[in-house]
């Protein structure tokens, strides 16, 4: 069954994500705590191999030390590039 993208709806999305993420007074958790929803809608249901009582709560265990991993580092560059910027 091929999946139907809406544009609108995509961009409505994005939009909404984004207002919560600005406005959220803890960033790092806020995309945590998002990261964990979307595993807990599309991917928890799959099927993967290896048994689920196992492979899912390992990989669902995995996500706030990358997602926090991954914001952390996106943190430290942009603190490096602003600060080269302000010493130009």
């Amino acid at each position: 069954m091929p999946i139907r993208l809406d544009l609108q709806k995509i961009l409505e999305v994005a939009q909404n994500e984004l207002a919560g993420l600005t406005e959220s007074p803890d960033q790092r958790t806020y995309l945590i705590d998002r990261a964990l929803v979307a595993f807990d809608r599309h991917f928890e249901p799959l099927d993967v191999p290896g048994p689920d009582v196992v492979i899912d709560p390992a990989l669902r265990a995995m996500i706030p030390g990358l997602v926090g991993a991954l914001y952390d580092q996106w943190l430290v560059d942009e603190t490096a590039r602003r600060t080269k910027e302000a010493g130009k």
